[in-house]
């Protein structure tokens, strides 16, 4: 309702009510349902948009008479009809209009300035007319160019082209567009300048597909400041090319659209720099890295992942710890391809990663990429980081990378034997079992202490199948294992090893588990009594079921403690006497008389002989016993005289020094011993004090070696080791009566 008028739109026309009189005008050239909402109301009257052009309505309800009607000059007098078109005679208004009309493009340039007029009818009649000085403009240029046979194939060519509904308009740009002739693209090249956008758009979009580039700086204004609509339907245009010529020319549009506000174009932008694939836009995609918007960094990433450019490398890889999950999903997968140490670390890195896909995408990109000479260049340090990741898949990768690479450390695999895993696990104690050496003992030893029994079970076959006495102190360590089978392994290995110290700590041992089998038997013995005592009372009285467990304690104690001397009885009795020997010789050294004891019974039963040894003797006396038996192994080992062994230390053949050497080890003896160090000092070919050095470390159970070609300092330096050890053993083992208080 506008003043006392309202207006009804019906179908087609609109009609007025005069709400003071209640008469109705019905006004049949309003085509407002064609076109809704172009009903706009203005102070006392109401716009309304007809096929014709703008009419207004309100005002008057007949037509009168215009004053200057007769006058031609007025009629002829452009800036004059100007004002009169804010008259408020309605009549005056369209007469002004239609002189204007005449008058032609002469008017256009006092026209123009009313586009902006405070009055919304003065505005809108002013763009009206410049409509059609245009459409003139274009009916006087066409005439000539118009074929008859174009315009049979499209009735009312022209009035459709220059319809003042842009709907029209696009529906017959496409009707032309199909029009099999070069010459018509002369009409799109002059719609290009219309000023409704998707008219241009439309008109430069059919020059490009029929290969006119005429309508590029359409396209360019529009990625410029277009609607996302448009901008997207020219990339849509623009993916269509596919020679590579003609994807050349277009990358300054590429360009535009990967610098759009539009994110989608954004992202499309970026997928035909990537189809140009050409380093000429490595920068260009570098750009988009940074972009605000996750699935433009996704674009970018992929595009510089499909270049397969180890010069991308370094660009792409910070992108693995992106905020946004999938941006960092297309980070690894986009580096996967490349091989260089920066995408290996990255990787790595990438396997950390809290979502498990990414990590086990990670994993197995770097899993391919170790193949062949590829598996030097990943970091061990980057790799040990990875094996944190609680998914069991990610470790197993990784594990099996490690395997790839050479030069492992022993430490890390030492690790993955220790992982919950049993893949994981197995497959790093087969490569222990493979690599490991004597060297490596210390390391391996901390397998053993696994809460898994088939772990424990393989760390003592790997430390046995190494053959070295330094195994030793480890594997009488498992004797104590709760699984039987570790023991009964282990025993089995200690009872082949040569190392007499080892022999005598398994004769301690070995009386510590039988005196610990008495006291168990005497305890469990006294729970049997005890429950006996209780007699059949109520099953619920407390005292009753403390003794049942109590009985049944004991008994679980007990079988176990005889399995362990079980174990240690026949590790003992089935030892080869040139193993056992040396270590029983030591035993009689021992404070302990029940080790000298066993120790002396299983000597005499080897030998066949005694050698005037009581273990309850004084000191002084074992001494010389003890010293009697080292000599008769020697005798019994070397085939050897003793004196005559020891002058071979300073022989001048090298060779007769060294067996000279590894014979007097079995003496057990000082003497023996620090002759063998002696022997190290006065040696003067380093190849030589490397064998020197290696008797003493088998004496004595201790790894300390030399470099193969060790230099003076070197040998001083082990010198001076074993002569403080030999001197801190002695401290150690001399035995003094203590004064009677």
């Amino acid at each position: 309702m506008i003043g006392k008028f309202v207006y009804f739109s019906l179908r087609p026309g609109l009609l007025i009510v005069d709400l003071t009189t209640g008469s109705k005008t019905y006004m049949k050239d309003w085509n407002g349902l064609k076109q809704p909402g172009h009903v706009i109301p203005s102070a006392d009257r109401v716009i309304a948009l007809t096929p014709r052009g703008a009419v207004a309505y309100g005002l008057e309800s007949s037509v009168k008479k215009v004053a200057w009607a007769k006058n031609e000059a007025k009629e002829k007098d452009a800036a004059f009809l100007v004002t009169c078109l804010g008259s408020e005679s309605f009549p005056e208004r369209q007469r002004a209009s239609d002189l204007l009309m005449k008058i032609g493009k002469k008017a256009k340039v006092v026209i123009e300035p009313l586009l902006k007029h405070g009055d919304l009818e003065v505005s809108m009649r002013a763009e009206d007319l410049l409509f059609e000085f245009g459409r003139e403009g274009l009916k006087t240029k066409w005439e000539t160019v118009m074929r008859p046979e174009w315009i049979a194939e499209v009735p009312g060519l022209f009035d459709k082209l220059t319809h003042r509904n842009p709907k029209v308009r696009l529906d017959a740009l496409d009707r032309v567009g199909a029009i099999d002739d070069p010459d018509v693209l002369v009409l799109f090249k002059d719609l290009l300048a219309d000023k409704n956008p998707s008219i241009a758009l439309k008109s430069a979009k059919i020059l490009y597909q029929k290969g006119n580039r005429a309508g590029i700086p359409v396209f360019e204004k529009l990625l410029k400041t277009g609607t996302e609509k448009a901008t997207i339907d020219i990339l849509g245009e623009l993916e269509k090319r596919k020679a590579r010529s003609q994807r050349m020319e277009d990358l300054p549009l590429a360009r535009l659209a990967a610098k759009s506000k539009h994110v989608r174009a954004r992202v499309l932008g970026a997928g035909l720099l990537v189809d140009l694939g050409d380093r000429v836009v490595i920068n260009d995609l570098k750009a988009l890295i940074a972009d605000k918007a996750p699935e433009v960094r996704v674009a970018a990433i992929k595009g510089l992942g499909d270049l397969a450019l180890d010069r991308v490398g370094p660009i792409l890889t910070p992108l693995v710890t992106d905020k946004a999950r999938f941006v960092r999903m297309a980070a690894v997968k986009a580096i996967s391809g490349l091989e260089t140490k920066i995408v290996a670390d990255a990787l790595c890195l990438a396997c950390l990663d809290k979502d498990v896909p990414i990590a086990r995408t990670a994993a197995e990109a770097l899993l391919r990429f170790a193949e062949g000479e590829n598996a030097g260049k990943i970091s061990t340090d980057a790799l040990s980081k990875a094996l944190d990741v609680k998914d069991a898949k990610v470790r197993e990768y990784v594990v099996a990378m490690l395997m790839r690479g050479v030069n492992r450390p022993m430490k890390l695999l030492v690790r993955l034997a220790m992982d919950k895993s049993e893949a994981i696990h197995r497959k790093a104690l087969d490569e222990i079992y493979n690599r490991a050496g004597p060297g490596d003992i210390q390391e391996v030893s901390k397998i053993a202490a696994s809460p898994n029994m088939d772990v424990r079970f393989s760390a003592v076959q790997i430390l046995g199948e190494l053959g070295s006495p330094k195994a030793g102190p480890f594997l009488l360590r498992m004797l104590s294992d709760p699984d039987q089978q570790v023991r009964e392994k282990a025993a089995e290995y200690l009872g082949s090893q040569a190392n007499p110290h080892v022999v005598l700590s398994l004769l301690g041992k070995r009386q510590e588990v039988v005196a610990e089998a008495k006291r168990v038997a005497l305890e469990t013995e006294k729970a049997r009594k005890a429950l006996a005592a209780i007699g059949d009372k109520d099953k619920k009285d407390p005292k009753y079921l403390i003794a049942v467990a109590e009985t049944k304690k004991y008994a679980h104690q007990l079988k176990e403690v005889n399995a362990q001397k079980e174990v240690m009885v026949n590790l003992i009795d089935n030892m080869e006497a040139e193993t056992e020997a040396p270590g029983l010789i030591l035993a009689l050294k021992s404070k302990r008389l029940s080790v000298r004891q066993l120790a002396i019974e299983e000597l005499e039963a080897i030998a066949g002989v005694r050698r005037n040894y009581k273990a309850e003797d004084p000191l002084e006396q074992r001494m010389k016993a003890f010293a009697n038996w080292s000599r008769w192994y020697f005798m019994y080992k070397t085939d050897k005289d003793v004196e005559d062994t020891f002058k071979e230390l300073q022989s001048k053949k090298p060779k007769e020094r060294i067996e000279a050497g590894k014979a007097l080890k079995f003496l057990w003896s000082k003497q023996s011993q620090r002759a063998i160090v002696g022997a190290l000092k006065s040696e003067k070919l380093p190849w030589v004090a490397v064998e020197f050095n290696k008797i003493l470390e088998d004496i004595f159970g201790i790894d300390r070696a030399l470099p193969k070609n060790p230099a003076g300092k070197d040998i001083t330096d082990a010198i001076n080791y074993w002569q403080k050890h030999l001197d801190s053993l002695e401290a150690k083992k001399t035995e003094t009566k203590k004064p009677p208080k």
